[in-house]
């Protein structure tokens, strides 16, 4: 066999064996392997994924019940956006007597359980005989990126197998990898429920990730722009929330996987309110001054008159006239 494939044996040979020692603490404080390393800190990243999940929650159920009629989440495309590369963000109706409460909880549940089931799949990438010497020696990036789609993978599965729960031992740096794998099946589900929607057949899939008793669409939305707020918005592999990049865009990403639970990013929103409060009521006042002094400027109408030119005889010779 080739080199390359004793190395990947290799590899995967420390990176299993390094998912497994995550569980117990390194005792004979020997040297740990970059593998071992980089495994520890995945069980280290904090929030934690199921912490994540309830903040969005929270902001997609509050978001629904101060919604109006025209704000109810419209169907995605394939790419889960509006056509205009921005993800929908995901409302639930209150018509009809549904629950906006109810479905996020129901939505927010099947994501937990889809992750914490998931096994991922080795990637096309993963065999480096596969893979071109030249581009392997693109740079220390690409490695680095290798390594850690490999290593996320082993720990991943390793929690699966073991029945521990994903969402409650892995964060953000994990899930990046994991779920394109969760939204793939989400997508495909979804196609199957509409396609039994068409056919009026009123059968659940018991393997489908979706919800029972939520739109396939609206469950989608959910799932998908959770998978958006992976990443800040505007930045390589996020999505955009429809903003310009900078300081005045709402990250909503930041309320849910910022270390202090969105404090800092709420702070500069209400920063924002009031600065931009300050902005349109100096507009409105040099309006104001404008428009005043536009009336009281002589030669600007027809007549040339002023409001203090017009006397009172001429006042009332105007009201008898009329």
């Amino acid at each position: 066999g080739c080199t390359s494939r004793v190395i990947m044996a290799d590899f995967n040979t420390v990176a299993t064996a390094a998912a497994a020692r995550i569980f117990s603490p390194n005792s004979s404080g020997e040297e740990k392997s970059p593998a071992e390393v980089l495994a520890q800190s995945l069980t280290l990243d904090t929030p934690k994924i199921d912490t994540a999940i309830r903040a969005f929650l929270s902001l997609v159920a509050a978001r629904s019940i101060t919604s109006t009629k025209t704000e109810v989440s419209k169907p995605t495309n394939t790419d889960g956006n509006d056509g205009d590369g921005r993800v929908i963000k995901c409302i639930f109706s209150k018509e009809g007597g549904k629950d906006p409460n109810m479905e996020s909880l129901r939505c927010a549940r099947a994501l937990l359980k889809a992750i914490n089931g998931e096994t991922l799949p080795d990637g096309d990438d993963d065999n480096i005989c596969d893979v071109s010497d030249e581009k392997r020696g693109e740079g220390r990036d690409d490695d680095a990126a290798w390594v850690e789609r490999k290593v996320v993978r082993m720990v991943w599965n390793a929690l699966v197998s073991k029945g521990h729960k994903v969402s409650k031992m892995l964060g953000r740096k994990a899930l990046r990898h994991a779920y394109p794998v969760i939204l793939e099946r989400v997508r495909r589900d979804r196609d199957k429920a509409k396609d039994e929607q068409q056919k009026e057949e009123e059968k659940h899939d018991s393997d489908s990730i979706l919800p029972i008793g939520v739109d396939p669409d609206l469950s989608t939305a959910f799932f998908e722009e959770f998978g958006s707020l992976l990443y800040p918005p505007n930045k390589v592999g996020g999505a955009s929330n429809g903003g310009t990049e900078g300081d005045d865009l709402d990250d909503d990403s930041a309320l849910l996987w910022d270390a202090d639970g969105g404090a800092a990013e709420l702070q500069r929103r209400r920063g924002r309110r009031v600065q931009r409060g300050r902005t349109v009521s100096a507009a409105a006042e040099s309006s104001a001054q404008e428009a005043l002094s536009t009336a009281v400027s002589p030669g600007l109408g027809e007549s040339g008159v002023t409001i203090e030119e017009v006397t009172e005889e001429e006042e009332a010779e105007h009201e008898s006239s009329r």
